[in-house]
């Protein structure tokens, strides 16, 4: 049993398979996904989305491959914020997170020093949009086959749900039939 996703989630993690998938098939050379490619209109910001992505590859046991960070990028188009960076760095320098911080803006960057960050003030957590990842072939078959399950369950519904599920498979057949029968009878007229 799945706990119910949330539409952004669904489509993050969709992002991540499709992002891969694509990248793989035109050339066969390191593939590097944006954490700023995932967010979305649907997203509450771009740290939600990475707390959501952070949150399935713990569940799913995935490593990241590769993680950077484009300082290049970043100078070119938040430039403004690097003084409010390199303050931040130097007021926390004996703390994890200014530790954290400096390693991430001097791309060296641990695969756990991205869990504070999203926390911090606007100035600071910028530097999620520059920072980008690839994981292995075996981990997107993971969530490739975490999605398979998800929607087996979904049709079977079988998600668990703390309130009445709108979002159940019998719900949503029962509005699409409707949905359809109401064209069909327009479409007569």
């Amino acid at each position: 049993m799945f706990p119910r996703l949330t539409e952004q989630q669904l489509f993050n993690y969709w992002r991540i398979l499709f992002w891969f998938n694509l990248g793989k098939k035109k050339e066969e050379e390191k593939i590097l996904l944006s954490f700023q490619d995932l967010y979305t209109e649907i997203d509450q910001s771009l740290a939600f989305s990475i707390c959501n992505i952070i949150g399935l590859f713990r569940f799913l046991d995935i490593d990241f491959k590769t993680i950077q960070f484009n300082k290049k990028n970043f100078l070119f188009w938040s430039k403004d914020k690097e003084e409010a960076i390199n303050e931040f760095i130097k007021e926390n320098h004996t703390k994890e997170v200014g530790k954290k911080v400096e390693r991430i803006f001097t791309n060296n960057i641990l695969k756990n020093d991205l869990d504070d960050i999203f926390i911090l003030k606007k100035e600071i957590n910028i530097l999620l949009e520059y920072i980008s990842f690839e994981i292995e072939d075996k981990d997107i078959l993971k969530i490739k086959n975490f999605l398979k399950q998800y929607i087996q369950t979904f049709i079977k519904d079988n998600l668990i749900a703390g309130t009445h599920n709108f979002y159940n498979f019998k719900n949503q057949k029962k509005e699409m039939e409707l949905l359809l029968i109401s064209m069909t009878k327009s479409s007569k007229s």
